[in-house]
């Protein structure tokens, strides 16, 4: 899924589908959240990738280039077929089968093509699967290969490119409006790892040159699976399939999801656009992936990534420090005070009474980092650190909490 302007100028939510035809010509089909819902263009979202369908009344809205639209022409170089792969894929029920062709494709299926016509679809737009047409001629779709990420990061001959990935959600930090409401877009950022990191750190160690996880950066929350969109985020050991995900600086443990990239749960067997079917054994081995160790926090550790701090609690900072109430079903924290014979809070997203509201605290403080002694060092607890730093009676009270509950305390960060 991805954002973008409509014809009013207004931005909106749609779904992209690229195809291609029997001599080569590709094409971006834009099916706007209206339509997803209707059995025809449902089934082609969910099932239709690698099948051949037929479509019609779909608009032409533009012709494009590589200029105008950079990211859909390097994805259309990401599965590009030249004369040495040679190589076509068909889909049969569950299984993709890749087999290779005999002689020698058209002149003009070499190289990619220098434009693509941008579609559109309407109310009178259809999409039927084709059950018993099957063509290879002119059909230059690559099988999908997934990359060990260990690869990614360490081969120096490639240049800005396209990977596909499977890997183990460490950690996913949504910034923006969706952090606490799944609904509006934001930006977010993925820490994922895979068994070749892992091997990698076992035998090395971590540090700040070898982190041992990747970050995967987005600017739209929307090609996330839904159980990451959803508040609170608490799956964080899921397995993930990243298709599609932009190499920009090598060796800078950073890869990038844009509008044309897909992140998807993997499971055995998928029944959902957001899930994609795997092998048991692949499955298996990323799913038993030993808890990752973190590098320790230095003076040359690098913005905006996750490391290990070992820590006493030497002060709070009291200006920042607050607690709010939230929805214990949603963490909603906009909830009312419904006046009457029983006073009770309303939760406006789910509509109902709330009976047992949930404390929310926000909690910096000030600590003496084991590796790192002579920083100075200002820590924001997650709130599962904070109900374990401070007594459950704070939960019932509205007078706070003593500080010297906090001091001294080491906390898992």
């Amino acid at each position: 899924m991805a954002k973008s302007a409509n014809e009013d100028g207004n931005e909106e939510i749609r779904w992209t589908l690229l195809v291609q035809d029997i001599h080569g010509m590709c094409a971006e089909i834009q099916v706007p959240q209206t339509f997803q819902d209707s059995f025809d263009w449902n089934s082609c979202i969910v099932k239709g990738e690698g099948k051949v369908y037929t479509f019609s009344h779909v608009k032409v809205i533009q012709r494009t280039n590589r200029l105008r639209s950079a990211g859909l022409f390097s994805l259309i170089q990401s599965l590009w077929c030249s004369h040495d792969d040679n190589t076509i894929t068909s889909d049969t029920g569950n299984s993709q089968i890749v087999t290779q062709e005999s002689g020698s494709q058209d002149s003009n299926s070499s190289s990619p093509p220098n434009f693509c016509y941008v579609l559109t679809v309407q109310e009178s737009s259809h999409a039927s699967l084709c059950q018993d047409v099957v063509f290879s001629e002119g059909l230059l779709l690559k099988p999908c290969a997934f990359r060990a990420l260990w690869d990614v990061l360490h081969n120096k001959d490639v240049k800005r490119e396209r990977i596909n990935t499977l890997c183990k959600l460490l950690y996913c930090r949504i910034i923006g409006p969706s952090a606490v409401d799944e609904l509006h877009n934001s930006s977010f950022e993925l820490f994922v790892t895979d068994s070749s990191l892992q091997n990698a750190t076992e035998s090395e160690g971590p540090s700040d040159e070898l982190l041992g996880y990747v970050k995967i950066i987005g600017k739209s929350n929307h090609v996330l699976p839904p159980d990451l969109r959803q508040v609170p985020r608490t799956n964080y050991a899921m397995t993930l399939t990243a298709k599609q995900l932009v190499v920009t600086v090598q060796a800078s443990h950073e890869l990038v999801a844009d509008s044309y990239s897909v992140i998807r749960k993997a499971v055995t067997q998928s029944t959902t656009f957001h899930e994609e079917s795997v092998q048991q054994d692949i499955l298996d081995s990323l799913t038993n992936i030993k808890p990752v160790c973190f590098p320790s926090l230095t003076r040359h550790s690098c913005l905006g990534y996750v490391y290990l701090i070992e820590a006493v609690v030497t002060g709070v900072v009291e200006e920042t420090a607050c607690c709010w109430l939230v929805c214990d079903t949603c963490g909603n924290p906009d909830i009312t005070v419904k006046h009457g014979a029983n006073s009770q809070f309303f939760c406006s997203s789910c509509n109902r009474a709330v009976e047992s509201p949930q404390t929310r605290t926000h909690l910096t403080v000030l600590v003496k980092v084991k590796s790192f002694p002579d920083a100075h060092v200002k820590v924001t607890l997650l709130q599962s650190t904070i109900d374990k730093l401070l007594p459950v009676s704070y939960q019932d009270s509205d007078q706070g909490y003593d500080i010297e509950a906090v001091l001294g305390k080491q906390p898992g960060v």
